[in-house]
């Protein structure tokens, strides 16, 4: 079972982001603060509440009307992975996401080394949110194929602010502060913490609570890994798919594994039905238009919530 979305995950602009730079820009992160609240008339079921490392905040899809408008960059300590460690850092539980290579035996991989190129770039790896130690998860492109994106928002080396709120109880000249560590402690249940060094000292502050002026670096990911918010669950036998691979990532995925057919190119964006899912994980998937069937990796596909099932 996949974990459910909460307050403190971290994210970025997602598939399905239509909001132009309210973020502060491709890369810019954000800090999840609420969920659906059915108290409150203008805050739709499946969407969040999400606070940008700029200060601004917004309500966005997270599966509402089948839009999922954020990606997940940090799960904060929402998930733990105990007894599997990771092979590229050694850490002895790995907490977030667990990567796992497809292609060797028990080879673990923590968010921060697939990230930062740990391991053999050409491996398959599988992306696994629940704690479970045998779960399985969706396969990713191979890293060496896919694009890179640049995290930045209020992780160290950046210029932070106190929200206006703090002004009446502090003097303008503590309200600016520079980031020295970013991340959470383990005794960090929700909120995620920043150590920020003020003009009177080193205070760990709530993300929540500060802006910044000039973003720092948080690295790089592999933002088409990484999983849209809301859409946790993975495909299985009688889910309706959308393929959302293009002609090459197709080609890419299934061909190494003997899959490939070309006229697999022409289910980019079509709908499918899957049929069954194979002991190797693949799955095999019928297409409402063409009729056509084919045996398909799971990197290429992602859950569709048709409003009406299909006949």
């Amino acid at each position: 079972m996949e974990t459910p979305v909460k307050p403190g995950f971290r994210v970025i602009r997602g598939p399905d982001w239509t909001y132009k730079n309210q973020d502060g820009g491709k890369g810019y992160a954000g800090t999840v603060l609420r969920l659906h609240d059915e108290r409150q008339p203008h805050f739709p079921k499946l969407s969040v509440l999400v606070q940008w490392d700029n200060g601004d905040k917004g309500l966005y899809r997270a599966g509402y009307d089948q839009g999922y408008d954020l990606r997940i960059i940090d799960t904060a300590n929402a998930v733990c992975h105990p007894k599997v460690w990771c092979d590229g850092c050694d850490v002895d539980e790995i907490r977030g996401m667990r990567w796992r290579c497809t292609e060797c035996y028990a080879f673990d991989l923590c968010t921060t080394c697939y990230m930062n190129d740990e391991h053999d770039l050409s491996h398959i790896f599988m992306r696994v949110l629940s704690s479970d130690k045998t779960s399985m998860g969706p396969k990713m492109l191979p890293r060496s194929s896919s694009p890179r994106l640049a995290l930045k928002g209020s992780f160290a080396g950046a210029k932070v602010v106190r929200h206006p709120q703090w002004h009446k109880r502090l003097e303008s000249d503590k309200l600016l502060g520079t980031v020295v560590r970013h991340g959470q402690t383990l005794e960090d249940k929700v909120n995620v913490r920043a150590a920020v060094e003020f003009s009177f000292g080193r205070e760990r502050v709530d993300l929540n609570k500060i802006s910044c002026t000039l973003p720092g670096s948080g690295g790089f990911v592999y933002a088409g890994h990484l999983a849209n918010l809301g859409d946790l669950e993975r495909v299985n036998e009688g889910d309706n798919v959308l393929v959302t691979a293009t002609p090459a990532e197709l080609e890419e995925l299934h061909k190494r594994r003997g899959l490939w057919k070309p006229d697999m190119t022409k289910t980019f964006l079509e709908k499918g039905y899957v049929l069954k899912r194979t002991n190797t994980g693949d799955f095999t998937v019928t297409f409402h238009d063409s009729q056509e069937t084919f045996r398909m990796n799971s990197a290429a596909l992602r859950k569709y919530r048709s409003a009406c099932p299909d006949k």
